[in-house]
């Protein structure tokens, strides 16, 4: 599970009106945080988008990508070679013609960073939100 973790302490020992401004800036920053992450998010079956999801506490938030294969979207993978788990053969498309294998090598997936560049640009857009609150 991939993550982007905010919290505001201190907040108790302020006034109403600063604690309606943070109220409102923390709205604010985890809107900006969930919609820059989904933008992020390649898309081919558009499950990895729908598993983004937001964990509020008192201090703040958290924001992270659920699918269980987004630590390989995000890091990328080495090359590996694959074989069938639950059959004989592995059975995939290429050029429209379905080809059966006994394993396949795979040249492993280029990271994306997903979640790192995502925290870079909330990191680059705390001051204007905060403006906006």
């Amino acid at each position: 599970m991939l993550t982007v973790e905010i919290n505001v302490k201190g907040i108790e020992e302020i006034s109403e009106e600063v604690k309606r401004k943070i109220e409102r800036f923390t709205d604010l920053l985890l809107k900006h945080t969930v919609e820059r992450l989904t933008d992020k998010i390649p898309v081919r079956t558009g499950r990895m988008r729908e598993s983004v999801y937001v964990e509020q506490h008192a201090s703040g938030f958290k924001v992270g990508i659920g699918a269980p294969y987004a630590v390989f979207v995000e890091y990328g993978t080495a090359p590996h070679m694959i074989y069938p788990v639950h059959a004989k053969a592995l059975r995939f498309e290429v050029g429209g013609e379905i080809v059966f294998a006994k394993s396949v090598f795979h040249p492993g997936t280029q990271a994306q960073w997903i979640i790192h560049r995502t925290a870079n640009e909330i990191i680059q857009d705390v001051e204007m939100l905060w403006e906006q609150a």
